[in-house]
């Protein structure tokens, strides 16, 4: 299954991202970071730096319409505070066309 994290920089995305690494029906495809765009997953983590899917997968802003077309779930890993921010996203994702 095709995945993506939404909020990949901080401690639960960080979590999600080894779990989703790893698991072996799942397919990480996106991970978002508005901190880490541009890099990849090994460099914000280095301790994922020997997965190959680590070594390749970059970071991304965060654009709704793009991972609805990439992803069959997306994982969101924002907080709360000081706006509901995965209320929000979550939306987004539901309103964005999802192709295939």
């Amino acid at each position: 299954m095709k995945a993506a994290i939404v909020g990949a920089s901080g401690y639960s995305g960080e979590e999600l991202v080894r779990l989703l690494l790893r698991h072996p029906q799942a397919d990480l495809v996106a991970v978002t970071s508005r901190q880490y765009a541009g890099q990849t997953v090994a460099r914000a983590f280095p301790k994922f730096g020997n997965d190959p899917r680590a070594r390749s997968l970059r970071f991304s802003e965060p654009k709704p319409e793009l991972l609805a077309k990439m992803a069959e779930v997306v994982f969101l890993a924002l907080p709360n505070m000081p706006l509901p921010c995965s209320m929000l996203v979550a939306r987004s994702l539901i309103s964005a066309p999802i192709s295939g």
